[in-house]
């Protein structure tokens, strides 16, 4: 049974996400299902939907009002997908950020 503060640890990279990853992998290796309560799952949700969301309302901005949407758009896609394996859930934010910055510095 996995408690939020794991799954939260293991999404944002803190020191417990190595083992938190571990359980993980050997409950996939051994076909054994892992279990949240409905109240953790939803403290997860929130807490994840709370930082999405402000990435978002940037991202939405700036494409908005981006010279170039498009590439802008494209660019937050290729750096989450790419760099998923690199990035901890907050780093692909910030890389998304950096992305919106970077148009609206030198756009």
């Amino acid at each position: 049974m996995l408690d939020s503060w794991a799954v939260l640890a293991y999404l944002e990279d803190e020191d417990a996400a190595a083992k938190v990853a571990d359980i993980i992998a050997d409950a996939h290796d051994e076909q054994i299902p892992l279990l949240m309560t409905v109240v953790n799952a939803g403290e997860v949700w929130y807490i994840v939907a709370r930082q999405t969301s402000a990435a978002e309302v940037v991202l939405m901005a700036a494409l908005e009002h981006a010279t170039y949407p498009r590439a802008l758009a494209n660019t937050a896609k290729h750096l989450v997908f790419t760099r998923c394996g690199e990035l901890n859930f907050s780093g692909m934010l910030g890389a998304q950020i950096a992305a919106v910055e970077s148009e609206l510095l030198c756009g």
